[in-house]
């Protein structure tokens, strides 16, 4: 397995692992806030702008909070179909609210309270289903939360333009206070957690938090291309105080669509900035001759694997090969046959090794396997490639039989330890099979 050059940022990962709950924690405390302050009205004039949300949209937020939370970090199978339970419910309750107000369903609509313009529903539908699938990796529920995350993003963005410009009409919120500087800050925040989650998942955000030098240059420029437009408006808006309402909404409605313009690019750019990226360390760490990973790969994918180890406690097998009959079948046959020797090796290591494990050629007749959490033994592992080689030496398909040494060195699951040191430690046995088979 080639080691792919735009995987997570372990910095930025450790990161976003501690900012979503704080995320996630703030949006349930205003939301909780707001409905004990219509509950208790002296509470709300303590603070009547920031305690705006009206307790169906409260009641959306903290339940929101409650189901991205179970969802955002490893739980167990009961917290996770909790909430899932939650995120369907909260798909359904627009559903439930419509046939109420048509006389469908037995419910008073004066408990209902405003039902929200189309816009603020459709929005909410995309928002919910989003958390419905937030972990999705794949298929049409993968692409449905990544719109999911980008809609709440973008909503946000309005949101706070409509704030910022103090018209609030192009959302068709009107008659819900959703432009109130509480409830912008907690859809704000749950667009900052599923936009996390979505990238960490591999959506088509995952470029976000990707280690390439594109990535990190999207990361450095997106906030100042977010506030940027932001500062620019306002700023014609101070200068222009006689203005007419119609020029003030056409600045609310031209900053979001000026970050969303902006934004696209910087995404294109970013995306296009990782492929070339990956494609020319592909081409510097792959073995010419063979297909598989060089020495610079290996090195590579073993700094990888070694946090990975560490984060996630994982076992991990180190083999070591050394082909026997190489300089006979060149003294022999000539260094074409040996070439095709070292080729059919690797394509049999290919073919007995998994796809998770990597495989690389670090000398003329030397490769290294690293089989990450494995899921048989060693000696399993080197049982079913011995059975592949003796088929293929069977088939008198090569010049020469193929023959080899093998050592191995574990990592078990939870001992961390050094991957280079364990890569060595097979190399030293490897070559003790070698001196054995030449004593006998």
């Amino acid at each position: 397995m080639s080691p792919l050059p735009n995987e997570p940022d372990p910095k930025l990962l450790a990161l976003l692992e501690k900012l979503e709950p704080v995320a996630l924690g703030i949006t349930a405390i205003i939301a909780a806030g707001a409905l004990l302050a219509w509950r208790l009205p002296a509470m709300a004039q303590l603070s009547p702008h920031w305690l705006d949300p009206r307790p169906p949209t409260a009641i959306a937020l903290l339940f929101s909070s409650l189901s991205l939370w179970l969802a955002t970090r490893p739980r167990s199978r009961l917290a996770q179909m909790i909430g899932r339970g939650i995120a369907l419910g909260l798909v359904l309750a627009p559903f439930v609210a419509i046939l109420g107000y048509a006389g469908v369903l037995p419910l008073a609509a004066a408990r209902l309270g405003a039902l929200p313009p189309p816009p603020t529903i459709a929005i909410s539908l995309m928002s919910f289903l989003c958390m419905l699938w937030i972990g999705e990796t794949r298929g049409i529920r993968s692409l449905v939360a990544d719109l999911g995350a980008a809609t709440t993003t973008a909503f946000t963005l309005f949101l706070i333009g409509g704030y910022v410009f103090g018209t609030i009409a192009f959302v068709g919120a009107v008659r819900v206070p959703l432009q109130s500087p509480a409830t912008i800050v907690a859809i704000g925040l749950l667009a900052f957690v599923m936009l996390a989650r979505r990238a960490v998942s591999g959506g088509i955000f995952r470029f976000l938090i990707a280690d390439g030098s594109g990535s990190r240059v999207a990361r450095a420029v997106l906030p100042a291309v977010v506030v940027t437009p932001f500062i620019v408006f306002q700023s014609i808006n101070v200068l222009d105080r006689a203005g007419v309402s119609s020029i003030v909404l056409s600045q609310a409605i031209a900053a979001p669509l000026l970050v969303i313009a902006t934004v696209t690019v910087i995404v294109w750019m970013g995306r296009y900035t990782n492929s070339i990226e990956g494609q020319l360390r592909r081409q510097s760490q792959t073995d010419e001759l063979t297909g598989v990973l060089n020495q610079r790969g290996l090195e590579s994918a073993t700094a990888y694997l070694g946090r990975a180890a560490l984060r996630d406690g994982q076992g991990l097998v180190a083999f070591f090969f050394d082909l026997d009959n190489l300089k006979r079948a060149n003294d022999l046959l000539g260094h074409t046959a040996g070439s095709q020797i070292i080729q059919r090796f690797a394509d049999l290591l290919a073919v007995t090794f998994r796809k998770t494990d990597i495989i690389a050629r670090v000398g003329g007749d030397e490769f290294v396997v690293l089989a990450p959490a494995p899921i048989e033994t060693a000696e399993e592992m080197l049982r079913r490639l011995a059975r592949v080689v003796e088929t293929l030496n069977a088939s008198d398909h090569m010049p020469v039989p193929v023959s080899y040494s093998v050592g191995y060195a574990e990592l078990r699951p939870g001992d961390g330890g050094d991957v280079d040191n364990l890569i060595a430690a097979a190399d030293v046995r490897m070559y003790e099979e070698k001196s054995r088979k030449r004593a006998a």
